[in-house]
């Protein structure tokens, strides 16, 4: 989706973006929404571009409605998150999964505590940032990965996705340290994906038959790749994140 001067999107772990569905913009033309088809175990990225070339801004990620990073995104620059840092060179890459059904209440196997409204939404927030030319100690990701959630038969999440981080790959991270412009104002745009397998986007009447065929394409090949440099700009190869919150 692009929207008031930036652009953000999901592909997968090749880099091929995914279809997006019913995009709807709201909240006062601040809040833009679409729909994604997700596979299960099927690996994913969190891309962005500047288009606006103003200020250096931060990428507030939240991933299930549990807070998964910020990176920086240079004027007219672009970046990525592919998963979360356990080491300044080891990074766990995000890839969605299936919930659990239980006959009892929905809860989540954790002692972390989210609407359960929030499965199945990847956010990314827009806020225009300072970045002081000062790098921090590494500090680890405290998102450890949503899933598994135990969702009720009864209830009408039943045979939703969720989100956990695969196996630790190579990753480089440098960490920076940055403070919000205006820590009062709320974002400039934020961004909404709200995946879904392909079988509930078509009984929604949002895909055909096709698409599923085509979202089963490229859940292909499953296994974990590399990614040698880890979150940030494809050219650099380095992450810049605030330490501080995430």
């Amino acid at each position: 989706m692009i929207h008031n001067g930036y652009e953000v999107w999901l592909c997968d772990h090749h880099g091929k973006r995914f279809s997006e569905y019913g995009i709807t913009i709201l909240d006062g033309q601040k809040e833009a929404v679409c729909y994604v088809a997700s596979e299960a175990g099927a690996q994913f990225k969190i891309q962005w571009k500047d288009h606006n070339g103003v200020h250096p801004s931060g990428m507030r990620c939240l991933i299930d409605g549990f807070p998964a990073g910020l990176s920086i995104c240079m004027p007219n620059g672009r970046g990525q998150r592919v998963g979360e840092f356990v080491s300044e060179e080891s990074v766990k890459p995000y890839a969605f999964d299936h919930t659990l059904t239980t006959a009892t209440e929905d809860h989540r196997l954790s002692n972390l505590a989210a609407p359960l409204e929030n499965i199945g939404t990847i956010e990314v927030r827009v806020i225009p940032v300072h970045v002081r030319d000062k790098h921090v100690p590494f500090k680890p990701s405290i998102f450890a990965g949503i899933g598994p959630w135990v969702v009720s038969e009864r209830s009408k999440r039943v045979g939703v996705h969720c989100v956990r981080l695969g196996n630790a790959t190579k990753g480089r991270c440098q960490q920076r340290e940055i403070t919000a412009l205006n820590p009062r104002a709320g974002p400039l745009v934020t961004f909404i994906f709200r995946y879904e397998p392909p079988a509930v986007l078509l009984a929604r009447g949002m895909i055909s038959s096709s698409a599923i065929n085509d979202a089963a394409s490229s859940a292909a090949g499953l296994a974990v790749v590399d990614e040698p440099h880890g979150v940030g700009s494809p050219r650099s190869g380095k992450c810049k994140v605030k330490t501080e919150g995430d």
